[in-house]
This record gives structure tokens, C-alpha cells and sequence, in this order.
């Protein structure tokens, strides 16, 4: 799932409007598996996103 999502980035990156869309498209994408991470493996979920995330030069908003 999270393989698919990574490739899914650069595409919205690229065909989203604005910041606000991206992230909202973004988290349609990843608060499934976000959601079905049981507490033991969150983090990594998490990290995983970050890491996406990084590669394709985004940072992830302030919390």
C-alpha cells in the first residue's frame, strides 16, 4: 500500500493547484494505512510517509 502511495507523489505533486489541495489529496492517501497501523508499527508507518514525502523534495507541515 505504502509502495503505490509513493508513487502516487510526484503525480500529485505535479497535478494539484495549490499546497492545500496536495495535502488534502495527500492525506485521502494516507490516513487509510495511517488508520489500520496498529500502535507497534505507527511509527514506521509514519516514518515511511516522511520518507516519501522527503524524497520527492516536500516537507511535511508543522504539527
Amino acid at each position: 500500500m505504502l509502495d503505490g502511495i509513493a508513487q502516487q507523489v510526484p503525480h500529485l505533486l505535479r497535478n494539484t493547484g495549490d499546497r492545500d489541495e496536495f495535502w488534502s489529496a495527500f492525506a485521502t492517501l494516507t490516513d487509510p494505512p495511517l488508520a489500520e497501523a496498529g500502535p507497534e508499527d505507527f511509527d514506521w508507518v509514519s516514518a515511511r510517509i516522511t520518507e516519501m514525502l522527503e524524497a520527492c523534495g516536500v516537507t511535511p507541515p508543522e504539527a
